[in-house]
């Protein structure tokens, strides 16, 4: 998987993760998942820890769960009150019921 930021060990995994949650919750394959993240992320590379041990190095990324990243970038919402905003209701109510069924399923990410 090619990254347009640089990533670490630890945060390539958590990547992967918030790709999976895209092509789960909201139906995008991985290449248009990562051409979402690449354009949001370019050049802010992830190379800090997940866990506040040091401020210095943490990232403020992994404050955030797969599924919330996932929505953050392929379904952001588009703040108005036309069509689009009920299509990015309508989506993003069924990433939630899907979360849903995957949280019952006990779906390990």
């Amino acid at each position: 998987m090619m990254f347009s930021f640089r990533t670490n060990e630890v945060s390539y995994d958590y990547c992967l993760k918030i790709l999976k949650a895209m092509t789960l919750l909201y139906d995008v394959n991985m290449l248009d998942g990562l051409k979402f993240m690449n354009s949001a992320w370019r050049d802010q590379d992830f190379l800090g820890a997940p866990e506040r041990d040091d401020d210095e190095s943490f990232d403020l990324r992994y404050h955030e769960t797969y599924w919330y990243w996932a929505a953050v970038l392929c379904n952001p919402n588009p703040c108005t009150t036309d069509d689009r905003q009920v299509v990015w209701k309508q989506r993003k109510d069924e990433a939630n019921r899907r979360l849903l069924r995957l949280n019952e399923s006990n779906f390990v990410w």
